[in-house]
């Protein structure tokens, strides 16, 4: 039983990797790429919407009162920095991922041309996006930690992901409202927990959509594992009046 034992936490242990972006690839630059820190606690992402407000997931946000943005840069060093101070959660939030969304307000315009903010879907009475099947990029810094403090990889990774039906995240949480699935088979890349809040990016007619936003993986960031994703086309009226998009 012991040996049992020992050779089911090796398998466990070797399947698993760092806690970001696995079995990815060296990513370009994605101008709408933002890279969050709330406090010590780990990182995520998010991704520009304007040049002064960052989509993300409510739960980086819960229980903070401060975010360093970082943008415009493939190597965690070369970073830029920017610190916020203000943030919205979405008034439905649960800690159990319903209504996980909210938006970091930053203290001024982001000029550089190293940041470009992306576009939000249109409305789902237009098309429903995602579709299945549908590939989707999701980028990140992976992270590892030694002693409980977080440590980032010096560059950004990119995944390619499948969309899913419904059904295949069901025991993942209790309500698949408002969120879809997704994975990849065929490379078996996948995402981990510090890049919970990274946007899902699709392409439709010719211009690169920010479909969801990373809520929810395995326990262990399996390669080939499930992943969730909140919807951002449902909350898109709560979205444009937060950060004033008309």
């Amino acid at each position: 039983m012991k040996l049992f034992l020992g050779l089911l936490l090796i398998l466990i242990c070797g399947l698993r990797s760092s806690e970001g972006i696995l079995n990815g690839e060296e990513a370009a630059l994605r101008p709408y790429y933002a890279y969050i820190q709330g406090g010590t606690s780990p990182s995520g992402g998010g991704a520009f919407i304007t040049r002064r407000h960052v989509l993300t997931i409510a739960r980086l946000l819960f229980g903070f009162t401060q975010w360093q943005i970082g943008y415009g840069a493939t190597v965690m060093s070369n970073l830029t920095i920017i610190t916020s101070n203000i943030a919205f959660i979405h008034p439905g939030f649960v800690t159990d991922n319903t209504n996980n969304i909210g938006v970091i307000v930053l203290p001024q315009l982001i000029t550089s041309p190293l940041v470009e903010p992306i576009n939000l879907p249109l409305p789902a009475s237009v098309m429903v996006l995602p579709r299945l099947e549908e590939e989707g990029t999701i980028v990140g810094f992976s992270v590892s930690s030694a002693n409980g403090v977080p440590i980032p990889s010096s560059d950004l990774r990119a995944a390619y992901l499948l969309v899913q039906p419904n059904t295949v995240c069901a025991s993942m949480q209790r309500s698949t409202e408002n969120v879809f699935c997704a994975r990849d088979d065929e490379y078996s890349a996948n995402v981990c927990t510090n890049n919970i809040g990274s946007p899902f990016v699709t392409s439709f007619r010719g211009n690169q959509i920010l479909t969801g936003l990373l809520t929810e993986i395995e326990l262990f960031c399996i390669r080939s594992d499930r992943s969730m994703y909140v919807q951002t086309q449902n909350y898109l009226d709560w979205i444009q009046s937060v950060a004033n998009i008309n």
